[in-house]
């Protein structure tokens, strides 16, 4: 039927776009509908509606308006459905309107049925068809104009969007106006958070307030898009809610203005309390060189002062409720590292911490001045001890003089009568096991852990993982001999004479030919260890001279298995012979043998037949040997040093050809497997908890070996030069149960502060008259715990400044030349020189494909007037110079020029050990060579200059 049939005229998509399409109003006398994104018009014969997904208008013909004409007019029920099929199927044109013309197929088809009239009946139905088709086009034409009017309507909502999008526009400009103030002001947050170590809790809930009034304000504006599509009185309104958000955006300004001024007040309210804690930390350093002071006097009475360690322990159950002070004051000072970390992420937390930290910090200023009256008390009791004391030793002098001719043997009582009255009395801790592994000529960046790609390191990655990565772990010479005496002994290479004054600045170790060695007059780790009763023991290179006097079991070590030197060769023993293998104080066979050789544990056992292939495997188990006696209760330390990874590369059959580094990796792979192994040992065994093992390596790697080199990962150049990638070593420390896992510290360290740092664990005081260059960083270790430091350790030590280790300069020698000086982030070159020129003429390159003009010299380069200055933390590969004329190069300078002055005034050379070489000293009759029979003949002595030629 004619009454049921509504056509639709459904136009092409209109230019408006999809985000602004819900904007629809219509002028008319029709009724306005939204609902669930459609808006619709209608006025009973046509409607409009408007879908925001389709994007077009639809417009259908009423069913009133369809059956005009009467339903009883037979022959015009057939004519109706035509006109209007035809009216459904006009286009609209190009720019959006309803075009009036009628189909012309349907207009004939109307003609056709008009004038084809036989009968008379027809003559009455063409009567009144004329009637109706006249009302018909009436209709039309009024359809035309309700088309029209909807064009005019279509482009009014078409203005009146564009003015909503202006609007629109304007709004999301200001807003991200407002977010970009917003940025900068938390940059400048940001910026003065260091600085404002007093900042309130005010300005922080003034700052979230900020932050939701933004969120607020963005949620304002997104909601106004949904506002303006509802109707024009909606529109209205929310024209005012802009101007409303406008005013608050005013008001936004106004308040960040007064929160600069705010920031402004705090700044200098931070310059005057630095001002205050500049007085107090000077305060504080008088108070710690009193307290130092006191620790060397006490430490001067050696022996007879351990004679009164009974009343240190009653004096120390009086202290006890202050060392839980100090250990509740460590805890807090933990938390507030722990939320520094934070800070760097979160702003609102800064603001807060800092207040914290300024509160912390006045606490440990007071705490320090607490222990100070602590300690001035402790001199006065201890002096009337002492008074007691030689009264009583006058009624036992002959029992004094008796135990004065043995004084190794009464320390070590003394010692052990302490450890038993402490224990007994529940307030000591047994001392930890040390383990000092050190690598040679391994670089940074072969570690997983590190960045190396291809990950063949799990053993250590998973140390790294359980313990502590020390980024910046600095060896103390770019070279092997110095840089182990700098471990042993804590100081630089410097002052215990291990280098060479022959030609200023050049490398010098201890091979074969060497006369001199580590001298008697230095202290070494395992001595100091020793004394206190640890079982010590030293497996792999030994490197610190090859003559008996200073082979390890002459220096504190009570067992040794390994080389003197590196396992260069082979030799013909004739010209040259082949370097020895001992065992302990004996050789038992030597590198580079024509064939095999045997030796036993002990010579009544049957032997192994050793090669150099698997003298790693034999290492290992040495090692594990060594460990394995740990379980007997008495604290050892073991100084671990294979050396496969130096030139000439060995390995292991079983890890041949493993590795994707090639012959390198493999040697790599075999040394994190025997890391591996030994701390599979230590948790076998139940040591783990009670052991602290550090790992690192003497120097860079030798870039020399182009295809048999390791990595120095981003750092420039390599062994020999005094550049980070010759001089910063890879560094882990683990102790289980004291060392948080994961923790990173990345503050310059040294392979010297392992001397301090193994004594501060094991309670042993650092030997009286001893200048030590390296410092212990066992606190920030143990600290990320929040678990007490061990009781064992001296009240001297307990109470050391807090925060030495990070600011302290480290000095980079070469020689006897001072080639540059890390502050900080900031490292300084007074010299440069890599490789001479001459061994670059016979391929010889320190830092291959790596040129640096004025910095890659072929000649030492004295820099001492302009130092080359490098931001390490921007610039880690050392390319980009600081420019002199900058404020930054200035006030850097400044400090490290101070650093230098104040390092060279205390500094006093020793003897140089490596000026002297002799043919005949080398090892052509070892100890032990007799029962072996491979002693060689010595040449007569004849002894001249070394010549270094690095």
């Amino acid at each position: 039927m004619a009454s049921n049939f509504e056509p639709n005229v459904n136009p092409p998509t209109p230019p408006w776009s999809a985000r602004d399409s819900s904007i629809s109003q219509i002028e008319s006398t029709g009724v306005n509908e939204r609902k669930n994104g459609e808006t619709s018009y209608n006025d009973g014969s046509l409607s409009l509606r408007t879908v925001d997904e389709e994007e077009r208008p639809e417009i259908s013909i009423s069913p009133t308006f369809a059956a005009t004409a009467p339903a009883s007019v037979n022959g015009l029920q057939g004519i109706s459905p035509l006109l209007l099929e035809s009216a459904s199927s006009e286009d609209l044109g190009e720019d959006g309107l309803v075009e009036a013309s009628l189909d012309d197929e349907v207009e004939n088809q109307l003609l056709s049925q008009r004038f084809h009239l036989d009968s008379p009946e027809d003559d009455e139905r063409s009567s009144l068809y004329s009637g109706m088709s006249e009302g018909l086009e009436f209709k039309v034409a009024d359809f035309m104009r309700k088309i029209a009017d909807l064009e005019n309507n279509l482009k009014k909502a078409t203005d009146e969007k564009e003015e909503l999008h202006n609007s629109l526009k304007s709004s999301r400009e200001a807003t991200a106006t407002l977010m970009r103030e917003c940025e900068k002001l938390r940059g400048e947050i940001d910026r003065l958070k260091a600085q404002n170590e007093s900042a309130s809790l005010a300005h922080q809930e003034k700052v979230t307030a900020l932050h939701r009034e933004v969120k607020r304000v963005r949620e304002s504006s997104e909601s106004m898009v949904l506002q303006y599509a509802q109707s024009e009185k909606e529109l209205l309104l929310l024209g005012q809610a802009k101007d409303g958000v406008e005013r608050k955006l005013k008001e936004m300004l106004r308040e960040k203005e007064s929160l600069v001024t705010r920031v402004r007040t705090l700044a200098d309210e931070k310059s005057r309390l630095a001002r205050n804690m500049d007085s107090k930390c000077a305060e504080a350093s008088q108070l710690s060189r009193d307290l130092e002071k006191s620790k060397e006097e006490l430490t001067a009475r050696d022996v007879k002062l351990k004679w009164l360690q009974n009343k240190l322990v009653e004096e120390m159950e009086a202290h006890r409720q202050t060392q839980n002070d100090l250990k509740q004051t460590l805890g807090e000072l933990q938390d507030a590292r722990d939320e520094t970390e934070s800070v760097r992420r979160e702003c609102q937390d800064a603001l807060s911490r800092c207040r914290e930290e300024a509160e912390d910090e006045k606490l440990a200023i007071h705490q320090q001045a607490e222990e100070a009256e602590l300690v001035l008390k402790a001199r006065e009791e201890l002096g009337q001890a002492k008074a007691r004391c030689q009264s009583l030793s006058q009624t036992n002098g002959q029992l004094e003089q008796k135990m004065w001719r043995s004084p190794v043997k009464m320390r070590r009582l003394l010692c052990w009568l302490t450890v038993i009255l402490l224990m007994l009395g529940r307030c000591i801790c047994s001392p930890p096991n040390l383990i000092m592994i050190l690598m040679d000529d391994m670089g940074w960046g072969d570690l997983g852990s590190n960045g190396e790609p291809h990950r063949e390191t799990p053993h250590l990655d998973r140390m790294a993982r359980e313990g502590a990565t020390l980024t910046d772990f600095y060896s103390a010479a770019p070279l092997c001999s110095p840089s182990r005496a700098a471990l042993l002994t804590g100081r630089l290479p410097v002052r215990t004479g291990f280098f060479s004054d022959n030609a200023p600045g050049r490398n010098a170790y201890t091979p074969q030919e060497i006369v001199g060695g580590i001298p008697d007059s230095e202290v070494l780790l395992s001595e100091a260890l020793k004394e206190y009763g640890y079982r010590t023991g030293v497996v792999g290179k030994w490197h610190l001279g090859h003559r008996p006097q200073f082979l390890p079991l002459r220096h504190g070590f009570d067992s040794w298995f390994g080389s003197p030197n590196c396992h260069l060769g082979p030799y013909d023993n004739r010209t040259l012979p082949n370097i020895p293998v001992f065992k302990d104080d004996r050789m038992v066979g030597r590198f580079w043998q024509p064939g095999e050789f045997d030796f036993s544990r002990p010579p009544s056992e049957e032997g192994q037949r050793l090669w150099l292939s698997n003298y790693t495997l034999r290492l290992v188990e040495e090692a594990l040997e060594f460990v394995t006696r740990g379980k007997e209760g008495t604290p050892f330390f073991l100084l671990f040093t294979p050396d496969a990874t130096h030139n000439p590369l060995y390995v292991s059959p079983r890890f041949l050809g493993l590795s994707n580094r090639g012959s390198y990796g493999d040697v790599v792979r075999e040394m994190d497997w025997a890391v591996g192994q030994l701390l599979a040992a230590l948790d076998r065994l139940g040591l783990s908890e009670d052991t602290l093992v550090v790992f690192g390596s003497d120097n860079g790697p030798a870039l020399v070996s182009k295809c048999y080199a390791g990595s120095a990962g981003p750092f420039l150049c390599g062994k020999q030069t005094t550049f980070e990638g010759g001089m910063r070593s890879p560094g882990i420390a683990l102790w289980k149960g004291r060392i948080r896992p994961g923790t990173t510290l990345r503050m310059p360290l040294t392979q010297m502060d392992v001397f301090p740092t193994f004594l501060e664990a094991a309670g042993v005081p650092v030997p009286s008259g001893v200048v030590l260059d390296g410092q212990s960083f066992l606190r920030e270790l143990v600290w990320a715990m929040r678990l007490p430091i061990p009781l064992s350790m001296p009240i001297a030590l307990l109470t050391n400044a807090i925060g030495d280790v990070p600011c302290r300069p480290v000095f980079l020698y070469r020689g006897d030349r001072l080639m540059a000086v890390r502050v900080g982030p900031y490292k300084a070159h007074l010299w440069t020189w890599t490789t001479p020129e001459g061994e670059l003429r016979q391929g010889i390159d320190h830092c291959p494909g790596e040129c640096r003009e004025n910095l890659t010299t072929t000649t030492p380069t004295d820099h001492r007037r302009l130092p080359l200055l490098f931001h390490l933390n921007r610039d880690v590969g050392e390319r980009f110079p600081i420019p002199p004329s900058t404020n930054e190069y200035s006030q850097a300078m400044k400090t490290i020029r101070q650093a230098v002055a104040v390092h060279e005034k205390g500094l006093v050379l020793g003897p140089p050990q490596l000026n002297w070489c002799d043919r005949s000293v080398m090892h052509w009759a070892p100890p032990g060579c007799e029962q072996l029979d491979a002693c060689l003949p010595v040449p007569p002595p004849k002894p001249y200059k070394c010549s270094w030629p690095h």
